[in-house]
């Protein structure tokens, strides 16, 4: 599969730094860096579902998609980039250092989606409800009319194909992933995150051997874009 992607070139002969976008962004999410990034050459992507690039043809597993990077780095020849990856990109990234740790620098993951999220007893309740009266739809006691406020805004909008898709991606705990990278990995997160809340950070530090952590106090999880000068020069400092 071809990926809808863009490159920003420059001379400096420095490894090049691939971007990878958060689930319902493209490859446009991190082109505001390239007023402060200008002496790299600047690669980034729109996942299968995303952008412009088409939807698969099947639903696919975060794997899947670390493959198609993995292709798309050998394609391009890209061996050595640094990786920055938001969120899902960052489920993509745990799976690809893992994989391929000689295909790859460092990587600076903000928002890093990928681990398990702690359910409320109120949350789990609401799933319980939700897989009854999924099974009374297809018993027919049921009418589907009630299935569908189910789920996220993010969720209801997705054709199908995505939204088997999104529930691979986000079921799917990638611990087993991080602990085996070996690259220098710099987790950058939102102190007031809940999307992926701070905790997270934390945990992947300590499954990640050489990791750190920089947390930007008072913003969420897409702190990149509320602090951009900030999170431009904490990148700068960490490719330098």
């Amino acid at each position: 599969m071809d990926f809808d992607c863009q490159k920003a070139t420059c001379p400096s002969g420095k490894p090049p730094i691939l971007f990878l976008h958060g689930w319902g962004g493209d490859k446009e999410s991190f082109a505001f860096l390239k007023n402060w990034i200008v002496d790299r050459d600047l690669w980034s992507v729109s996942f299968a579902g995303h952008g412009k690039t088409g939807e698969p043809d099947r639903p696919m597993k975060v794997l899947d998609f670390a493959e198609e990077i993995e292709d798309f780095v050998c394609q391009h020849q890209l061996f050595g980039a640094d990786l920055v990856a938001h969120s899902f990109g960052g489920r993509v990234a745990l799976i690809a250092l893992s994989k391929w740790p000689q295909m790859f620098g460092r990587a600076l993951l903000v928002g890093c989606a990928g681990l398990k999220p702690k359910r409320s007893a109120f949350l789990r309740l609401r799933i319980f409800v939700f897989k009854i009266k999924k099974w009374l739809v297809r018993m027919k006691i049921l009418s589907p009319r009630r299935l569908q406020n189910a789920g996220s805004e993010e969720y209801r909008v997705l054709s199908p194909v995505m939204r088997e898709t999104f529930k691979l991606v986000v079921n799917q705990d990638l611990s087993a992933f991080a602990r085996k990278i070996e690259n220098e990995v710099l987790f950058v997160w939102g102190e007031k995150d809940t999307a992926t809340p701070l905790w997270m950070a934390k945990k992947l530090n300590k499954l990640v051997e050489n990791s750190s952590i920089v947390v930007m106090k008072n913003k969420t999880h897409f702190c990149f874009y509320e602090e951009p000068a900030r999170f431009a020069l904490i990148l700068r400092c960490f490719f330098v």
